[in-house]
């Protein structure tokens, strides 16, 4: 086995509210559905409402340079 190292870009991903006239991020608010796969409740932080999606905001994603 041979480790190689390579550079990669951080970035974090934040989900906004897609409301009219709303531009409030959304957060996760440590509740989810039990389907397969789960799905993260978040929260709007200026409207306040609340939307189920498959991914928990905000995210760490790590890319090759």
């Amino acid at each position: 086995m041979k480790e190689v190292s390579e550079q990669v870009m951080t970035y974090r991903v934040k989900a906004y509210c897609t409301k009219k006239d709303c531009r409030g991020e959304m957060r996760f608010t440590g509740s989810s559905l039990l389907t397969s796969p789960p799905m993260y409740t978040h929260r709007c932080e200026v409207c306040g409402s609340s939307e189920n999606v498959y991914k928990m905001y905000p995210i760490i994603e790590h890319i090759p340079s």
